[in-house]
């Protein structure tokens, strides 16, 4: 389900001292992979672990930012050994992740995993010059209890459009950390035996719902979808021949027999024709295609796959090459 928010101007940053430390961009976990290790059980340490810092970044170009990687899902750890940045809306761990060069659009999912306590993210998007951009705050986050194969999470997703002529086509980089405000809130999560029990209509078990703890470190998921890149660069005629002058290629020159009258009218009839077909042959507006694409997604995640599979069907026959991919990534939850 695509999530709506608003964005606006992040104010000012108070920050003091400077310090680098790593910033590790983690692989896609496999199914094996214990994925709730990464998730501390109690929010006091890394609480005070953050409170006892004593080196903090003094500017945004300071950060260690990693590529995105668009093929696949990027887990993420942020924990007391990342950079930290005294924002005005609190210190914080942060992670800085830079967007490939060559990517054009995409629509970028954030899951913070949810378990004993969960990292209440707020993403700040900035620009190639690093100054700020948008803000996607904790309010675009929203809880998805878990599911098959997916854990208790908070989700958003957001818009990258770098299109020549678009108001975001300067955005280069965003960093992802938690403000003070966030930290002092809890998450109220589903039970595993209140879910059990509404999947077979038992009665309920009224057992007291799970809580998770707002901390200052945690495990997040960052997922690209819809991506669209830039083609790459075409090989010069010098790169593709080895020869400066086309001509030089030409063994001797071809000259075409003369026609009559009646064979240019039928050349010239036949090209009419070819244009014609190929007029006809018109790509689906990219403004359409987001909608297709948007429909199937929240029809997925509803849980009407006959839905998402019809709407499938119509765009295509309508003329979109993106929709059976973004059904099959729907279902596959990324």
């Amino acid at each position: 389900m695509t999530i709506f928010f608003r964005t606006y101007l992040f104010p000012g940053l108070l920050c003091i001292l400077i310090m680098s430390s790593g910033c590790q961009l983690q692989t896609t976990m496999d199914s094996d992979s214990p994925i709730y290790t990464s998730i501390p059980e109690s929010a006091a340490p890394s609480l005070n672990d953050l409170k006892r810092k004593d080196s903090f970044l003094a500017a945004l170009d300071k950060v260690d930012y990693q590529e995105l990687d668009t093929e696949k899902n990027a887990y993420i750890t942020i924990d007391t050994t990342d950079q930290a940045i005294p924002f005005k809306t609190g210190k914080s761990f942060v992670k800085g992740i830079v967007l490939p060069d060559d990517l054009v659009r995409a629509t970028i999912r954030v899951d913070a995993i949810a378990g004993k306590t969960v990292f209440v993210p707020t993403i700040l998007i900035l620009k190639q010059n690093f100054r700020p951009s948008r803000v996607i705050d904790s309010s675009a986050f929203s809880y998805k209890q878990s599911g098959l194969l997916k854990p208790d999470r908070l989700e958003a997703t957001f818009e990258i459009n770098r299109t020549r002529g678009s108001e975001t086509a300067a955005e280069k980089y965003f960093l992802i950390f938690t403000t003070d405000k966030d930290r002092q809130g809890t998450t109220q999560l589903k039970s595993l035996a209140d879910q059990y029990a509404r999947a077979r209509s038992l009665a309920d078990p009224r057992l007291p719902e799970p809580v998770a703890q707002h901390a200052s470190t945690g495990l997040l998921k960052i997922s690209a979808l819809d991506v669209q890149t830039r083609l790459a660069a075409a090989p010069t005629w010098e790169d593709f021949t080895g020869e400066q002058d086309a001509a030089s290629i030409i063994e001797s020159p071809v000259q075409e027999p003369e026609q009559q009258p009646a064979q240019l009218t039928r050349k010239k009839e036949n090209t009419g024709q070819q244009e014609s077909a190929v007029t006809d042959q018109t790509s689906m507006f990219p403004e359409t295609e987001e909608m297709y694409n948007r429909l199937i997604r929240q029809s997925v995640d509803a849980g009407d796959v006959d839905k998402a599979w019809r709407l499938v069907q119509e765009g295509e026959k309508a003329g979109s090459v993106t929709v059976r991919r973004t059904f099959i990534r729907a279902l596959d939850g990324k």
